[in-house]
């Protein structure tokens, strides 16, 4: 038991010292504040609603220390569609429903002329400071660029619903553009859609606004000076908390705030379990080495007759109770080593924010309470039994 706290003690620590702020951070979040309205991140679909005001984003944007601003525009919930084959349909749709729901969906979906599906569509349009936070996943993004107007990527959200080199046909409230795919992209969950919905496409904004004839803005993303960067948080809670109230915002602020949370319950969990298991591999030691030394007090007690005084004998129950913290210790340390490849293996599996940093710490700090206890727990069981006198003792053990 005292072995086990050992391990799950260091289990704990290199759990959550492998907590790595800065993967998580950039996985959340890129730019160093984002404003949108509040039901924004309360994963609500985009509607009228929830359209960002220009005059809130002219007036954050006048704060000292502002950089750069980056708006999303985006297509509201029902607004764009795509015409797709009914075999992607299917594709696409298996994912989420029944064989049933898709026959069911096939005959009641509106139909193109060429007898192609129209899909709801999810359509992002990023001006140049926000398409940088995108991820190429296949392709030439730089397309995007076309002059014409003619090219789009394709978001991967679980599925992609094209490929490059395809031709994507929109429907923007009756308004049809054909357009080539250009690239296959990763769009950071701070700036995109925050719920699952259909085909997932980005377009440089000035080609959405043209097409769809709205410039509903998603969300602002805003770049601040470091220096400048408290002064911001400040401001944006008084402003979104007391002026703006149909407003929120994420910062890298909040988002730290949220992982170190994540890390204190991690480190608090696995205390109080290493502290569990190891009261209780204490009390077995603290009963083992009673045990020992009652079930012993005849042989004792003859040792002491022959001539060995109370002092040698301390010393060696002392020297017993050392080998079982020693050996705890190094039985946990043994487990550790072995299981370190397996549990990197794990940790960094199941959590894309973890960096394997292996450490001793725990070890260094259990080592002397080990110590202590292996030599404090055999002199107070001893003192106890050392108050009777030996041939008392005798006498019991021959009863």
């Amino acid at each position: 038991s005292m072995a086990l706290s050992v391990v799950l003690l260091n289990l704990t620590v290199v759990f959550t010292g492998g907590f790595d702020m800065d993967k998580y951070v950039s996985n959340f979040f890129n730019a160093d504040f984002v404003v949108a309205d509040a039901a924004y991140f309360q994963f609500k679909h985009f509607c009228e609603e929830q359209t960002v005001s220009r005059n809130v984003v002219d007036r954050i944007s006048a704060q000292n220390g502002v950089e750069e601003v980056a708006k999303v525009f985006a297509t509201k919930n029902g607004e764009a569609h795509a015409y797709m084959t009914e075999e992607l349909f299917v594709k696409v749709e298996s994912v989420w429903n029944p064989p049933e729901t898709i026959e069911m969906l096939l005959e009641s979906v509106p139909r193109s002329d060429d007898g192609r599906v129209k899909w709801q569509a999810q359509v992002l349009g990023m001006e140049a400071g926000a398409l940088k936070y995108t991820e190429t996943i296949e392709g030439d993004i730089t397309k995007l660029n076309d002059p014409d107007g003619k090219c789009i990527a394709v978001v991967e959200a679980n599925l992609r619903w094209a490929e490059p080199g395809d031709t994507v046909t929109l429907d923007y409230d009756g308004r049809v553009y054909e357009y080539e795919g250009a690239a296959v992209v990763s769009v950071p969950y701070s700036l995109g859609y925050r719920y699952s919905g259909g085909n997932y496409y980005l377009l440089p904004s000035e080609t959405l606004c043209e097409h769809s004839e709205r410039e509903d803005i998603l969300c602002a993303a805003f770049e601040v000076e470091d220096a400048e960067e408290e002064a911001m948080e400040q401001f944006l809670n008084h402003y979104t908390g007391n002026l703006e109230t149909g407003y929120d915002y994420e910062s890298k602020f909040t988002i730290r705030e949220e992982f170190e949370d994540v890390r204190r319950m991690c480190f608090l969990v696995g205390v109080v379990i290493s502290f569990v298991v190891g009261m209780i591999g204490v009390l077995n030691f603290f009963n083992s080495i009673l045990t020992g030394i009652l079930t012993r007090r005849r042989e004792f007690a003859m040792l002491q007759a022959i001539g060995m005084t109370g002092r040698q004998l301390m010393c060696m129950l002392v020297c017993e109770g050392l080998m079982y913290a020693v050996g705890a210790v190094g039985c946990a340390t043994v487990v550790s080593l072995l299981s370190a490849p397996f549990a990197k293996k794990a940790m960094e599996g199941m959590f894309w924010f973890f960096t394997y940093r292996p450490t001793v710490l725990p070890f260094v700090v259990v080592t002397p309470v080990f110590i202590l206890l292996g030599i404090a727990v055999p002199v107070g069981m001893y003192r106890l039994v050392a108050k009777q006198p030996v041939v008392e003792r005798l006498r019991e053990c021959e009863n």
